[in-house]
């Protein structure tokens, strides 16, 4: 179980099944990493609760991010999934069914894959449509059992219900050993493993948050479903947020956020002169002292700024860095010694806590996510720093800190705020200017920095950039 969905190596897995064996400290890590994913508390032992969490019916895409798995020949290595952030080019794509399971009627069938696809669609500007056109389609969608033509074989009833293959592969397979239901009763649902499966096909990973439709484990047929915030935050971090109503207009963008109460006299003016922002991280959310903006593609959302406090309750004021976790779903905020995690708009238990046990010093500039390792990068005055978000808060140093202009060729040191964006590619603030960063290049690119205010926050008129 733990090689399959990616918490011990496959090489290490498939030892233990011919009678090898694993060391105490190894098999602990592993079950600790699922617990963590299953929202257990990480004993890394394997107790009652963590197995019935491995006994329960689920996906068959791997857990964690950084796993490689073979490809549709069997032999060459492929991603089940993409660590910058794949996603679809187009944003009207088509679906082609294969074949349908005989447990519904098809008009049921394709009522079913028409709502999973439009829960997505809800929260998007993504449309989808069926084809009969098997050369048009951007996803195939099929059923079959044990092997059925990946080298992912099946398992029978129970166990993995479905996998599916992140962009731009597009295939979706459901296991026919299942029981399909249209709404209630016996069985397995099709609309909501459907829906989960197609979330993996538009590039969303498995979510640790444990009653959203992103977690592993299948959870059952809910009438009146509704999205859960963190799907709606993952989606939205590769896609553009629908618009509605009344879209702001694409010839012009909007300039600072106008409330509809009394502005507040300590609020500040984000178009005013000097503004640079403390933090940021996605939707995108920019922090300045106790407040905090939306900003879209188009500039600041109206309605802002808004009270910190009040958003994420326990967090305090002059926020010193954030950044928000593609892999768990988590946000880390950075002020001083210590750091705080959310889920949402919820602080995690325990934290928060020193910086000191990730071997990180206090009064960081910035931090990211960034899609080459997964791993979060802090940066403060000439260096950074990173962390994997597994690892204790034991003191230990396991990452070198080293030099930003080293790594991060054209990067200032000290950069007030970072992000990596919908596009893979990562952006630096500081004060009234941004630079664009290319992974690939490992470099700055050209013609940079630019104009936070004109181009990110969507101010007009005479700046002092």
């Amino acid at each position: 179980y733990l090689g399959k969905f990616g918490y011990m190596s496959q090489k290490r897995a498939a030892s233990t099944k011919l009678g090898g064996l694993i060391d105490k400290k190894s098999f602990s890590k592993s079950i600790r990493h699922f617990q963590r994913m299953a929202g257990l508390s990480p004993s890394g032992e394997l107790n009652r609760e963590t197995m019935r969490m491995m006994s329960m019916d689920r996906c068959g895409v791997e857990d964690t991010l950084g796993a490689f798995m073979m490809g549709s020949n069997g032999k060459s290595r492929s991603k089940r999934y993409n660590a910058e952030g794949d996603r679809w080019a187009n944003r009207n794509l088509k679906y082609f069914i294969e074949n349908r399971t005989p447990d519904m009627t098809a008009a049921q069938v394709d009522d079913s894959i028409r709502r999973a696809f439009n829960v997505w669609a809800n929260y998007t500007t993504l449309k989808f449509k069926k084809t009969t056109n098997p050369s048009e389609a951007n996803f195939r969608i099929s059923f079959g059992v044990r092997s059925h033509g990946d080298p992912y074989a099946f398992d029978g009833k129970g166990g993995t219900l479905a996998h599916a293959f992140f962009p731009s592969d597009g295939r979706a397979h459901f296991d026919e050993a299942e029981t399909y239901t249209y709404k209630g009763g016996p069985g397995v649902n099709l609309f909501i493993v459907a829906a989960h499966e197609f979330g993996h096909a538009l590039g969303l990973g498995h979510s640790s948050v444990p009653n959203s439709l992103m977690a592993p484990f299948y959870q059952g047929y809910t009438a009146n479903f509704r999205l859960h915030d963190d799907d709606i935050a993952g989606i939205q971090q590769l896609y553009a947020k629908k618009q509605r109503p009344n879209p702001p207009s694409t010839t012009a963008r909007p300039t600072a956020p106008r409330p509809t109460s009394k502005p507040r006299a300590d609020a500040m003016n984000i178009c005013g002169k000097n503004i640079s922002f403390d933090s940021t991280f996605f939707v995108m959310f920019a922090l300045k002292g106790s407040y905090f903006w939306k900003i879209n593609d188009y500039g600041v959302v109206g309605g802002y700024p808004k009270k910190i406090g009040k958003y994420w309750r326990g967090l305090p004021g002059n926020i010193q860095a954030a950044t928000y976790s593609r892999s768990t779903r988590r946000t880390y905020f950075f002020k001083g010694p210590r750091i705080w995690a959310f889920s949402g708009r919820t602080l995690l238990p325990g934290f928060p806590k020193n910086l000191s046990g990730l071997a990180i010093p206090p009064n960081v500039n910035s931090a990211l996510q960034w899609g080459g390792d997964g791993k979060i990068y802090v940066f403060r005055k000439s260096y950074f720093y990173r962390f994997s978000e597994w690892q204790p808060f034991d003191g230990r140093r396991r990452y070198a800190h080293k030099k930003i202009k080293k790594y991060w060729t054209g990067v200032p040191n000290a950069p007030d705020a970072s992000i990596q964006w919908k596009n893979g590619k990562s952006y630096f603030f500081k004060g009234n200017e941004y630079w664009r960063f290319k992974g690939l290049d490992q470099t700055v690119d050209p013609n940079y920095p630019k104009s936070v205010k004109k181009l990110w926050i969507g101010c007009q008129g005479k700046t002092s950039a």
